[in-house]
Order: structure tokens, then sequence, then C-alpha cells
């Protein structure tokens, strides 16, 4: 009879086991790469809106935790942003507290772009970023002193992924309209994969018309459904082109995704493990 038991303890283990590895969000990443506005471009600042962002930028501007987003660029090369820090803090990110929900992201490369502007924004422990038009101004600058705002600013994606039984949906919090085209999916990529992605191959690759395209106007989102779930530590990810509406033109290219958690076992499981190890152990011998 103990014998039985015991495995029963087991079987009920390895259920919750499997329960917990079904759900979490470790990192939320943008990587863009947009076309470069006829002019040397020294700052970009725009702001961005995840859950609790604001909440954890002010610890972090406290000295009691770590930042809630890393930049880096461009992507796979030497890092242009290496430090982070406040506002007038001369780091060459600078975070803002906007709403506990919002902060600004001003990027001060340590080399202008004279080329295109690509970075990779990580925000932690989220499965969200969306880009805002909010009190910090989306736009960039060129290299005159004092620099000189642009006339066309950025245009960046904002997007959600649900990783159980995945859904993505991007988002335009922005003031102006701009279309995505050759819309891809990867509902599973390892940490490598995602990282390989090569943004200036899909700013210059044709139109598919077999591939979702749309116009983003002002406020507005589309959402896709019913996609595959990623494995536990791999990537949820998407890529496209960034059009400007009005004349069709590509302006840019992104890859976006979610990676999932690789979850350890809960207390529960652990404990359950070992109460039917330990019934299994102290159970009837078998007669020889």
């Amino acid at each position: 009879m103990l014998k039985k038991w015991g495995l029963l303890l087991t079987l009920v283990a390895i259920g919750v086991g499997n329960f917990t590895a079904r759900a979490g969000v470790s990192d939320s990443v943008l990587n863009v790469n947009l076309t470069n506005p006829g002019s040397a471009v020294s700052i970009v600042t725009f702001s961005v809106m995840s859950p609790g962002i604001g909440t954890k930028l002010s610890s972090f501007l406290a000295g009691t935790a770590g930042s809630p987003i890393s930049v880096s660029s461009p992507a796979g090369q030497p890092n242009r942003l290496p430090t982070i820090g406040g506002p007038g803090s001369g780091a060459d990110v600078q975070l803002s507290f906007i709403g506990k929900d919002i902060v600004g992201v001003t990027l001060i490369p340590l080399k202008v772009w004279s080329g295109n502007i690509q970075f990779v924004l990580t925000a932690y422990n989220t499965n969200q970023i969306r880009i805002v038009n909010s009190s910090v101004k989306v736009a960039w600058f060129n290299n005159a002193t004092p620099p000189t705002a642009l006339a066309t600013g950025p245009r960046l994606p904002g997007f959600t992924v649900v990783t159980r039984d995945a859904d993505y949906t991007a988002y335009n919090d922005l003031d102006t309209a701009f279309g995505i085209q050759n819309l891809i999916f990867f509902p599973d990529l390892t940490p490598s994969a995602f990282a390989a992605l090569d943004l200036s191959s899909v700013l210059a690759a044709p139109p598919d018309p077999s591939l979702p395209s749309f116009t983003l106007s002002t406020s507005t989102s589309a959402d896709f459904p019913g996609l595959p779930d990623p494995a536990p530590g791999d990537f949820f990810a998407a890529e496209g082109q960034i059009l400007d509406p009005s004349s069709g033109l590509v302006i840019g290219a992104f890859a976006d995704g979610v990676q999932t958690v690789v979850p350890e076992p809960s207390t529960l499981a652990l404990l359950l493990a070992g109460l039917g190890s330990a019934c299994a152990y102290f159970g009837p011998k078998r007669r020889r």
C-alpha cells in the first residue's frame, strides 16, 4: 500500500512541475534599424510605456534596484551606449520618470549616427513595450551645437505578446501614422537565433504580398491571436518593415519579441516529489 501511495505523490509532483513550466516572461526586446533622415543624428529621445516601469525606475534612481531598461547600439557590435543613468547625469542612456508606467529615454551615443539609427532596447520582466508620444516628444536631433530637432522623428512600433496561447499585438501610440509590411512571426527562437536576426536584410527586402501589411493610424493597434507558444527560455518574435504611409517608402525595420522564463520547480512540487520518494523508500520490501 505504501508503494502505491508513493507513486501517486510522485505523479502529482510531476503535474505541478509541468504547470509551473508554462508560465512566465523574462524580458521584452525591441531591435530597430531606422533610415537616417539625412543628417548626422546625435540624440534620439522617446518614451516607453510598460506596466510598473516608472516605479522600477524610481528605485533605480534611488540606488535600491537595477535599471528596468538597457539599451545597446548597434546590435552585435561594440556598444555606443555603455552607460545608463538619470536625466542630466552625462550617461549615454538617460532615463526620466514620467509616470508609474512611463519613462522617458534619451540616447546620446559616444559616436553620432551618420548612417542608419540602430539600437536594441530591453525591458526586464515584462511582456510589453510601447513607444509613446507623451510629455517627452518623440524626436531626433542633428549634430549641430546646440543640436537642432530634425523635422521627421522616429516612428517606432510598440508591442505586447501573450505567451500562453500566444497573441501578438502591434501598437501605434505616436502622433503620426506609420505602416508595417512583410510582418513575419517566429514562434520559437533560441536567444542566439533571435540575436542573429538581420535587420539590414529585413530593411532591404522587397514587399511580399503574401505577408501581413497594414497601416496603424494614431492610437490604433493590430492583433494576431492563436499563434504557437515558445518553449521555456526561447523567444516569441516578429520582424517587419516600417513604412511612411504618405510615400510608401520603407523608413525602418524592426524585430521584437518576448523571452519566456526557464522555470524552476515550485516549492510544492519539490515537497511532493520528496514525499513520494520517501514513501517509495520506506515501503514494504520485496520478498526474494
